[in-house]
């Protein structure tokens, strides 16, 4: 991998640029975009002033959209500030449309041919957005999704059973948003069923709980996207649950999804039982639902 672009440098785009120089991904070259172009510079100083003490050769710069022809990954992490969403990740979605609008058309029109991947909410609406605009394959966009909801899963389960998050397994799945639901039928360990309800309502409800009291979440996303740029650089093909494209829906979603160096492998790698089809059907008429309003007011 030899060109990481960042377009969007606030908390959550800063948080994912330190934890890249300070991972083993191997890249040359960080390449940042932004509205704001003197907080930028300053930005990209306080980065490069990181480098020799991390023991990281790279080139951090701020660019422009014309730099993006030869990167591998765009990542998207711009949007709507944290703070002001409070009810609902939909919040604010003609205002994040106006953001993709102006953003996507123009690292398409560098000539782009890499991977993108979004952070920005809301995350499926906004994964099917860039697809409009960017006019590529499918397989190339993915969205962080459930990947952090599921993270935030085997961390209460971890500390409400007393076992180690690390030997839990299992995924958040549907929409990254109101809609997501636990699929415990990929748990390892068993939950009594009046526990569930709460479990699940806890994962929906904590990233809320963490934007209301701090303003923004940006670690466990950033750490998110890390996860997924890692999975590229090295062709893990790990079975992440993130936002992909399923052709019958028309709509990104997440499920368990094969990740590598071309993107997106394979989708809906999932079993659901009886209870769980209708959860992730709620998922997607709800994603489906923001896509038509969308369509009414031609924004899509």
């Amino acid at each position: 991998m030899r060109k990481i672009g960042i377009v969007g440098l606030g908390k959550v785009g800063m948080e994912y640029a330190y934890a890249l120089i300070n991972s083993d991904i191997k890249f040359n070259e960080l390449i940042l975009i932004s509205k704001n172009r003197k907080s930028l510079e300053s930005k990209a100083l306080d980065l490069n002033h990181a480098l020799l003490s991390l023991d990281k050769n790279v080139k951090i710069k701020t660019g422009e959209y014309n730099e993006l022809t030869d990167a591998d990954i765009v990542c998207i992490t711009a949007g709507v500030s944290q703070n002001i969403v409070k009810e609902s990740r939909d919040d604010d979605l003609d205002e994040c449309n106006k953001i993709f609008e102006d953003i996507i058309p123009n690292v398409y029109n560098s000539g782009f041919k890499g991977i993108y991947i979004i952070a920005s909410n809301p995350l499926d609406v906004m994964c099917r957005i860039c697809l409009k605009y960017a006019k590529c394959n499918p397989t190339k966009i993915i969205g962080t999704g459930t990947l952090l909801d599921t993270n935030r899963l085997l961390s209460i389960l971890g500390e409400k059973y007393n076992k180690s998050m690390f030997d839990i397994h299992g995924y958040v799945l549907g929409e990254h948003g109101s809609t997501s639901f636990v699929n415990w039928t990929s748990l390892n360990i068993n939950v009594p069923n009046n526990e569930r309800d709460e479990i699940n309502d806890k994962v929906r409800r904590i990233g809320l709980e963490i934007v209301d009291e701090l303003g923004f979440t940006a670690y466990g996303v950033s750490s998110a996207l890390l996860k997924i740029t890692k999975c590229i650089e090295e062709d893990k093909r790990e079975l992440l649950p993130v936002s992909t494209y399923l052709k019958d829906y028309d709509i990104f979603i997440s499920t368990p999804s094969v990740i590598g160096k071309n993107g997106v492998y394979e989708n809906n790698k999932v079993t659901f039982d009886e209870v769980e089809k209708l959860e992730f059907e709620k998922s997607v008429n709800k994603i489906k639902k923001k896509i038509k309003e969308m369509n009414s007011k031609k924004l899509f």
